[in-house]
């Protein structure tokens, strides 16, 4: 559905990548239909979700008194700033990326600008159709990961090329350590199932820190290591800057024949000369 959404947005100006797009949608689309259908019987994109409708989040909101439209208001805040399913506790660094992207939104690309249309309008829908909550057996926020990979790439050209200042890079290299080290603690946590899947003592976080604290080292190791990559990283030069070594304007249409022109009228008026 992403994907479809970002394609219309192409239509207009890039019929090519907005067929490829489309292309890619069939065919993702009928493998979704035969495998829901061989394993589940059901002719449904939804896959093992189909076997309970696609009203169930919604029904087991309401049954909890809530209306309808403040269950959705609840449970797209709870996608966005729960500490346990949130998505920003995990990855605070998007804050950071939609303020680099606020200052170069006029001159970001067609395709990621459309995939990252699609993602929105993919988060709307899951959030309207899932409890953010539901399940078991992950770690952090899973409702809108399909949407965070299709904006990625619009937020990582406005971070690439943000010209930001010393706290702006300190920020972003302590929010990338922090993510990494995030993700990394929820894979080298045991898995221990059972009915306490709603809580974080379910990936014995305390008992880990006691126990094997190990675990919890290896995973501040690697974010520190992420965080000092980001920080290391070159800035984007200026406007108008000129490279080591180069001439300005050297990349300029028309530089080289210019360069060109005046190397032959140079050496004219050295042979007039010696004549």
């Amino acid at each position: 559905m992403a994907l479809a959404v970002a394609a219309v947005v192409l239509w207009r100006r890039d019929r090519a990548g907005a067929l490829a797009l489309l292309l890619g949608v069939s065919v993702g689309a009928a493998g979704l239909l035969l495998y829901g259908r061989v394993l589940f019987g059901e002719w449904s994109l939804l896959g093992p979700y189909a076997l309970y409708g696609p009203d169930r989040a919604l029904q087991d909101g309401v049954a909890s008194g809530a209306s309808p439209l403040l269950w959705r208001l609840e449970n797209a805040a709870m996608a966005l700033v729960s500490p346990r399913v949130g998505l920003l506790p995990a990855h605070p660094g998007l804050l950071l990326a939609l303020w680099a992207l606020a200052h170069r939104v006029r001159d970001a690309p067609r395709l990621p600008v459309a995939l990252a249309l699609g993602g929105l309008a993919y988060a709307v829908v899951a959030v309207v159709l899932t409890r953010v909550s539901g399940g078991s057996g992950f770690w952090g926020n899973r409702t809108l990961l399909e949407a965070v990979v299709l904006v990625w790439p619009l937020l990582l050209w406005a971070v690439a090329g943000h010209r930001g200042g010393r706290v702006f890079r300190l920020l972003l290299s302590l929010t990338v350590a922090w993510a990494v080290a995030f993700h990394a603690l929820g894979a080298l946590l045991p898995f221990v199932g059972g009915p306490a899947a709603e809580s974080l003592l379910h990936w014995q976080v305390p008992s880990a820190l006691r126990g094997e604290p190990w675990r919890v080292v290896a995973a501040g190791l690697l974010g520190v290591v992420a965080g000092a990559t980001t920080w290391r990283l070159p800035r984007p030069a200026a406007p108008g800057a000129v490279i080591s070594g180069a001439q300005p304007g050297a990349d300029r249409p028309g530089a080289q024949s210019s360069d060109a022109s005046t190397s032959a009228a140079t050496s004219t008026s050295s042979s007039s000369r010696s004549r």
